[in-house]
């Protein structure tokens, strides 16, 4: 009775569900943060404040302070780290307006999938009548390839000078090896 709503549904909850399930099956505690600490300028602020906590703050146990001290040392290299691989203020500033644009436009997206297209049809109890049906299946095939030549196509066509790039090497690599070999050798 509900296949539109429970296929939304299913479409937009199935990857947290599969990611909380994954991460309580198999969590993955190894990941270094840094790549995305670099980004994020509280977290590096966070990070030099970590830095310069006093010792007395870490309890008691020689063990205990000489683990402090290791990732007190540690938080201190990746701040320098971070320092000499800053984010300009030019790009943090783009980067917070592309996120605002993505986040409206995936609410917008998911109120219109999930309520303004379905609670309407289902409030009025409307059957469509065959031509109505042919319709609305070609513009979901429509939806579709536009979907697929963005996510799929797009991006090939995108990066072609790189493609082009990549399989020139690998022709010269494999052809221009040879003629390498026999002039090395001829000498």
């Amino acid at each position: 009775m509900y296949p539109n709503l429970a296929g939304n549904l299913g479409a937009c909850c199935s990857g947290a569900i599969i990611s909380a399930v994954v991460t309580l099956v198999k969590p993955d505690n190894e990941f270094d943060w840094s790549a995305t600490k670099r980004i994020n300028p509280q977290a590096r602020e966070m990070d030099r404040k970590q830095a310069t906590l006093p010792d007395s703050a870490s309890g008691s146990g020689s063990v205990e302070k000489e683990k402090r001290e290791g990732v007190t040392v540690d938080v201190l290299a990746s701040a320098k780290d971070d320092i000499t691989v800053d984010v300009p203020a030019e790009e943090y500033a783009e980067l917070q307006k592309s996120l605002k644009i993505a986040t409206w436009a995936s609410l917008t997206l998911i109120f219109i999938v999930l309520f303004l297209i379905p609670i309407p049809m289902f409030l009025s109890h409307y059957v469509f009548s065959l031509k109505i049906f042919r319709g609305w299946i070609i513009i979901c095939v429509m939806w579709l390839f536009v979907a697929a030549g963005i996510t799929s196509i797009l991006p090939l066509w995108e990066s072609r000078a790189a493609i082009k790039d990549i399989f020139l090497g690998m022709i010269r690599n494999i052809f221009g090896g040879e003629a390498r070999k026999g002039a090395i050798s001829s000498m």
